[in-house]
C-alpha cells in the first residue's frame, strides 16, 4: 500500500475509531444510569415509598447520558409517628436524570415544569399545584457508597394552594452528611438561601405577604438515631446531647431586618430552647405591626421600644437605627434582652407508633423496576 493510501486510511479510520469508542462509552454510561435509577426506585419501594412513573426514555448523546421519566409520582402513606401526619404526595410532569460524560460521578435530577403537592390527608390536607422554571438537584457520589451531599437550585416556582398562592423567585441549598456519634461534631450541615418569597394572606402574619430574602446556615451536632417515629428520633438525639447551631440567620421581611447567630436544642418537654445574638433594624415598625395583628400586647411592645431605642445606633451615613440584642427562648417564652415578648404555642410532636410492621413486599399495582447495581 502506498504512503498516500495509508495516510488516507488513517484520516478516515481514526475519526471513525474515536466515534466508535465515544459511542461505546456513552452506551455504557446510559446503561449504568438506567440501572442506578431503577435500583433507587426499587430501594425506595422496599422502604415503603410508593413510586410511580411512565416509560423512561434514554437520550442525551453525544455529551451526556440522560434518562427522562414522564409523570413521576412519589407518595408516602400516613404513618403513626411520621413527620407529616396523613402522609404526602408529589407529582411532576417529568423527571430527567443526567450525567455528563466528562463527570460521570455526579448525577443531576431536573424536575422543572408541572408540580403538584399534597401534605396531609382529608379535609385538612394542603393541596397545591403550579410550575417551576428550574428545579435541579445535583448529587455527587462515589461508586459503592451512598451520597454524602446534595445541592438544589430552584427558580420561578409558584404553587396555587387551597390557602392561597406561594411563590419563590430564586432559591438554592446545600446539604452534607457525615457519620458521627460525637455531639460536638456535625452530622448534618445545611445552607439555604431564597429571595422574593410570596406567601398567602392567611399565612403571612403581621409583616406582609412578601419575604424579600432569607438565608440560613446550620449544623446538626450529634447523630440522629434510627427509630420508628420522628418523636423517638428527636428525643434520642436530645438525650445524646444533640443540638443545632446556626452561625448565620438573615431575614428581610417587610420592615424587619435581622442578622443573627443562634444555638437551639430541645428541653425536657421536647420544646425548643436556645439563645441568639441578633442585629435588628426596623424594630419600631415591626413591633407596631405585631401589636396591630394581636401578636403582642401594647405594653410589651412599648417596653421593648424603650429598651431598644436606648441600645440603638444610627448609621453615620444616615438611615434607620439598628440594635444588637440578645434573644432567648426558654419554656416557650421568647425574651428580647430582659423583656418578655410572647409565649409561643407548644410544638406538638406526632404520637409514637404502637407497633411497626416491616415492609415485606412491593405494591403490585405499581410499575415494575428491576433491581440493578448502582452506577
Amino acid at each position: 500500500m502506498s504512503p498516500r493510501l495509508r495516510r488516507f486510511g488513517l484520516l478516515v479510520g481514526l475519526p471513525a475509531l474515536l466515534v466508535g469508542l465515544h459511542t461505546a462509552y456513552w452506551r455504557w454510561a446510559a446503561a449504568e444510569l438506567e440501572k442506578g435509577v431503577a435500583r433507587w426506585v426499587a430501594d425506595q419501594r422496599a422502604l415503603g415509598l410508593q413510586v410511580e412513573h411512565g416509560e423512561p426514555r434514554l437520550g442525551g448523546w453525544p455529551l451526556e447520558a440522560r434518562l427522562t421519566v414522564p409523570d413521576p409520582v412519589l407518595r408516602r402513606a400516613s404513618q403513626p409517628g411520621g413527620i407529616i401526619p396523613g402522609g404526602w404526595e408529589w407529582r411532576g410532569g417529568r423527571a430527567r436524570f443526567s450525567i455528563r460524560l466528562w463527570s460521570p460521578w455526579e448525577i443531576e435530577i431536573d424536575a422543572a415544569g408541572v408540580q403538584a403537592l399534597r401534605l396531609g390527608d382529608g379535609a385538612e390536607a394542603v393541596r397545591a399545584q403550579g410550575a417551576a422554571d428550574a428545579l435541579v438537584l445535583s448529587i455527587p457520589f462515589e461508586p459503592g457508597a451512598p451520597p454524602q451531599e446534595a445541592s438544589l437550585e430552584l427558580r420561578g416556582l409558584w404553587l396555587d394552594s387551597n390557602v392561597g398562592r406561594y411563590a419563590v423567585a430564586e432559591a438554592e441549598g446545600r446539604i452534607a452528611f457525615t457519620h458521627t456519634a460525637d455531639p460536638s461534631e456535625p452530622s448534618i450541615s445545611v445552607a439555604l438561601g431564597a429571595t422574593d418569597i410570596d406567601v398567602p394572606d392567611r399565612a403571612a402574619g403581621a409583616l406582609g405577604t412578601r419575604i424579600a430574602s432569607i438565608a440560613l446556615e446550620g449544623q446538626v451536632l450529634g447523630a440522629v438515631p434510627r427509630a420508628p417515629g420522628i418523636t423517638e428520633r428527636m428525643s434520642g438525639w436530645r438525650d445524646a446531647g444533640g443540638s443545632l447551631t446556626l452561625p448565620r440567620i438573615a431575614l428581610t421581611w417587610g420592615p424587619l431586618g435581622v442578622e443573627a447567630a443562634a444555638t437551639v436544642a430541645l428541653d425536657e418537654e421536647m420544646q425548643p430552647m436556645g439563645a441568639a445574638n441578633a442585629h435588628v433594624s426596623g424594630y419600631t415598625a415591626t413591633l407596631d405591626a405585631l401589636v396591630a395583628q394581636g401578636v403582642l400586647r401594647v405594653n410589651a411592645a412599648n417596653a421593648a421600644k424603650v429598651v431598644l431605642n436606648v441600645m440603638a445606633r444610627t448609621p453615620a451615613q444616615g438611615g434607620a437605627p439598628s440594635v444588637e440584642v440578645p434573644i432567648t427562648l426558654n419554656g416557650r417564652q421568647l425574651t428580647l434582652g430582659r423583656i418578655p415578648l410572647l409565649r409561643l404555642p407548644p410544638l406538638l410532636w406526632p404520637e409514637a407508633p404502637a407497633e411497626i410492621e416491616p415492609v415485606t413486599g412491593i405494591d403490585p399495582s405499581l410499575p415494575p423496576a428491576a433491581a440493578a447495581p448502582r452506577p
